[in-house]
């Protein structure tokens, strides 16, 4: 399942990435990082397709369900939907 906006951008806060940090690691520019975090633009299917294994990779676990793709970041599951200091970021 693909990764949705907000959980990108709490994946990069669990593990401390920088929108230039995510950008270096998926071999793109940073404003693509950045329109996609605040929905002005979905990046091309290759991008989004190198987000869950370049988190994954790096330590960040998700869970698909019913409800979507959610974090789960020490033992905790957080719906991108649901404000939380861990992916209010």
């Amino acid at each position: 399942m693909n990764i949705p906006p907000k959980q990108v951008k709490t994946a990069q806060s669990f593990l401390g990435w920088s929108q230039t940090e995510l950008a270096s690691r998926l071999v793109v520019s940073r404003p693509i990082i950045a329109a996609f975090e605040t929905r002005k633009q979905l990046p091309a299917c290759r991008i989004i397709e190198d987000l869950r294994p370049a988190f994954e990779g790096a330590g960040a676990k998700f869970v698909d369900g019913a409800g979507g793709t959610k974090l789960r970041a020490t033992g905790e599951i957080i719906p991108a939907d649901k404000p939380s200091a861990a992916n209010d970021v």
